[in-house]
């Protein structure tokens, strides 16, 4: 399920009318309580956190892609049920599931795992709350916040954005570990991602997500992204986790039987590096961001093909770190991280970046690239689009020129045809 909503994000850039198809596909196999099975192609009615989080990212970010409000009143009918609504109903069941999916300390419930498969539970973990999936709601409550607003449903638009504060506050309190967000509080009072842990301390997705969510505050979010420049950069990649877990523990799981350094047990992963990216670009900072992008990328000067084994062509889902194959790749073109770094390339460091009003140009460009172009197609118009980094200013339009006239303001207009420049001055 959320592989597919994930993909559609990035597809819905070139073929809009897949990525809109396959999202109502999805819909469809959503139950009636807004909760969503682990998977639909085959059924597979496991019980993730994460799954339903997608659906509030996912639903605007077509939106913003097509300009096209009208999706919001199509008709979907709900999973193994009478019931139909339309996807603004999706969304609203959606958004009133997750907020009352919650454990003792008002975090999610964590289930059978969230985003990482390998927090499963053994029968001695006991019930847990996810972070990550606590701030993957806090960032789709922004959105339905948003998209409210711009429905003019105030009385939705309060919801969503008094549920957001009240979940930053709880993230705030009883998930901050001091340099770093936590990962998972289990009911024991065991917590995966502390400091006071001496393996599985510091985890990326919690610091990444903490960003993207606007939950952490400026200092938080600053001490974050330095918790993740000095312990989990490597050389091939950026690992979900530092250090990795030697021995099972069965306070942990699952997660603490899969072999240190590989996949999400410390190995360098790809798709939670997206996050990472796009977190990068919104604190402003190009180079880490385009450090990340290079070091991910296929053939990368740090973890060549000859090491990787990975098809120059692909984005891989993780680098795992194990010694005897260290930098080898896995999954080609699996779980969403190609259509994560196509965003994270696109939209956030060549910033041609969808919004509701038309096409954000809001780029965060290395300055060590002084000059870069890009052709985005957005809502049947053509935009050839000029980067000029020179000065080595690297975030922002400084200026914006559409076919030889300024444009005030950072969106440009919504034009729907015709081939036009745009000529931007970072």
């Amino acid at each position: 399920f959320r592989d597919n909503l994930q993909n559609d994000m990035g597809v819905a850039m070139f073929d809009y009318p897949m990525a809109r198809a396959n999202l109502l596909r999805a819909l469809a196999s959503q139950y009636p309580n807004g909760s969503v099975p682990h998977g639909f192609r085959p059924l597979n009615r496991l019980q993730y956190a994460d799954k339903p989080c997608w659906i509030l990212q996912v639903v605007p970010a077509l939106l913003k892609e097509s300009g096209d409000l009208g999706l919001l009143d199509a008709v979907v009918p709900y999973f193994e049920s009478a019931e139909s609504g339309t996807v603004w109903d999706h969304l609203l069941r959606t958004m009133r599931y997750l907020v009352k999916d919650t454990g003792e300390h008002g975090l999610s419930d964590q289930h059978f795992a969230d985003w990482n498969d390998g927090l499963e539970p053994s029968e001695k973990t006991g019930a847990r709350e996810s972070v990550m999936v606590t701030q993957q709601v806090a960032f789709g409550l922004r959105e339905m916040e948003e998209l409210a607003r711009l429905r003019g449903d105030e009385a939705v638009a309060r919801e969503a954005g008094d549920w957001h504060r009240e979940f930053t506050r709880r993230l705030n309190e009883v998930a901050w570990d001091g340099e770093w967000y936590q990962r998972t509080l289990c009911g024991t009072g065991y917590r995966i991602g502390t400091k006071a842990n001496p393996e599985a301390r510091v985890f990326l997705n919690t610091q990444s997500w903490a960003i993207l969510s606007g939950t952490a505050p400026a200092d938080r979010a600053a001490l974050c992204m330095r918790a993740v420049d000095r312990h989990l950069e490597k050389d091939c990649g950026f690992t979900i986790v530092d250090p990795p877990l030697t021995k099972f523990d069965e306070r942990i799981g699952k997660f603490s039987a899969t072999r240190p350094y590989y996949a999400t047990n410390g190995g360098c992963y790809n798709h939670a590096a997206g996050f990472k990216a796009v977190a990068d670009c919104m604190l402003g900072r190009a180079e880490e961001a385009w450090r990340t992008l290079v070091k991910v990328a296929p053939d990368s000067p740090w973890n060549p093909i000859s090491r990787s084994w990975a098809e120059p062509f692909s984005f891989n889902n993780c680098y795992d770190m194990i010694p005897e194959i260290y930098g080898r790749a896995q999954y080609p073109w699996r779980t969403g991280t190609a259509a994560w770094f196509t965003m994270v390339l696109v939209e956030w460091i060549l910033g041609a970046r969808r919004s509701y009003a038309g096409l954000l140009i809001d780029p965060c460009l290395t300055r060590t690239i002084p000059r870069a172009s890009l052709v985005r197609t957005f809502r049947g118009a053509r935009f050839e689009i000029e980067l000029d980094n020179s000065a080595g200013r690297c975030r922002g339009a400084r200026s914006i020129v559409l076919d030889g006239r300024p444009v005030s303001g950072p969106v440009l207009p919504d034009l729907r045809e015709g081939t036009h420049r745009v000529q931007v001055v970072i």
